[in-house]
């Protein structure tokens, strides 16, 4: 299969959802980075670039909500970003402040196979690439 080298940041702090997943996304392709708390996935999403972001809300240091709120303000260094929520917290209003603040979609950990999220993403960059 040819790699499609697109770029996944996966900001998670469970170890295991975030090894069982990248393997998936990497069998897909992907060239997955890791961040396993807030402070360091909004670090590198401000001094690289990527294609996608897998971006759990509950995390140590920064929650993912707050790092919308950071990553969406005028003064954030990168621009349209293309950022999926991915968590087990299915709290309907923090849900749609996700939303609100530009993650473009939210997914329940416990209902997507890890095979299933690596083609939601590539089906998610496909439908978000430029023509």
């Amino acid at each position: 299969m040819e790699t499609n080298h697109k770029r996944v940041l996966f900001i998670e702090d469970d170890f295991y959802i975030a090894e069982i997943f990248q393997f998936a996304l990497e069998e897909s392709g992907f060239t997955v980075i890791l961040a396993n708390d807030g402070e360091k996935g909004l670090e590198a999403l401000a001094s690289d670039n990527y294609d996608i972001v897998l971006l759990d809300i509950m995390l140590p240091k920064i929650n993912g909500i707050e790092i919308l709120r950071k990553c969406f303000a005028p003064d954030f260094p990168k621009k349209n970003l293309n950022i999926i929520l991915l968590s087990n917290l299915a709290q309907e209003n923090i849900i749609k402040e996700g939303l609100k603040l530009g993650a473009k979609e939210f997914i329940l950990k416990d209902q997507m196979l890890p095979k299933e999220l690596a083609a939601k993403v590539a089906e998610t960059l496909a439908v978000s690439a430029p023509e």
